[in-house]
């Protein structure tokens, strides 16, 4: 009786522990494609900041000034 007992527990705990893998991993590539994403929004921001620094560094009179405004407020 305790052998059945026994028995059932430990297969109730396996398929418990196996169902936990299988969320972990589905949580995990989740995280993953998520990261992902994140850091290329971030590299894209980058990219875009740096462009608008360098083309604001060779601003030299009032209408490079005008013409680089809407850039700027683009970018915030």
């Amino acid at each position: 009786m305790y052998e059945q007992m026994n028995s059932q527990f430990l297969s109730l705990g396996k398929s418990f522990a196996d169902a936990a893998v299988k969320a972990q991993s589905v949580a995990l590539a989740s995280f993953e494609k998520i990261a992902d994403l994140q850091l290329k929004a971030v590299e894209n921001h980058v990219n875009a900041s740096s462009a608008f620094l360098s083309e604001a560094s060779e601003v030299r009179d009032f209408d490079g000034a005008k013409a680089i405004w809407p850039k700027g407020i683009q970018l915030a």
